[in-house]
């Protein structure tokens, strides 16, 4: 069954959207939060002001991070979602185990982590810099990939890019 990765890449904006609109509202709520008058230093020993500022500095890096990540995302659609035959950033790959078990995988410039469904079919999302990622990169199918897992080293074969 073929997947229309434009889809895919479009639910992919979708999510990394959500969030960066909820951590946008986090953002505005932390820093609202750091100078308002109930955050005022009560004694030496008091850090609420200080873990606040870190908090919204820590948000303010991760909007940041989605903000490139959409950027990119973007980019790569205008470029157009050429099919390869080697895996390359956009690249739809599936891959099988030693069991048979196959599972699809978007490599994408962010949202790794991300579930993605399409007519009942599930790809997970795999940047670059994830183990996964490198790991496909440059690979054809029929490449065998080794990957170093907590449970153990996995071999993976890539029995389809597109």
């Amino acid at each position: 069954m073929a997947i229309d990765k434009a889809a895919l890449f479009e639910q992919l904006r979708q999510l990394l959207q959500t969030d960066l609109d909820a951590l946008n509202i986090s953002q505005r709520e932390i820093e609202a939060g750091t100078t308002h008058e109930e955050s005022r230093q009560e004694n030496d020993k008091d850090t609420r002001a200080i873990e606040s500022s870190y908090l919204a500095r820590g948000l303010a890096e991760r909007v940041a991070d989605l903000l490139r990540g959409l950027g990119q995302l973007s980019a790569l659609r205008a470029r157009g979602l050429i099919d390869s035959e080697k895996v390359v950033l956009g690249s739809l790959v599936t891959v099988e185990d030693h069991r048979g078990e196959r599972q699809r995988y978007l490599l994408a410039p962010a949202g790794g982590g991300k579930t993605l469904t399409l007519d009942t079919t599930t790809t997970k999302v795999v940047t670059p810099s994830s183990p996964l990622g490198r790991s496909l990169l440059r690979r054809e199918v029929g490449d065998e990939v080794m990957l170093r897992t907590p449970a153990g080293v996995r071999e993976l074969e890539l029995v389809e890019v597109r």
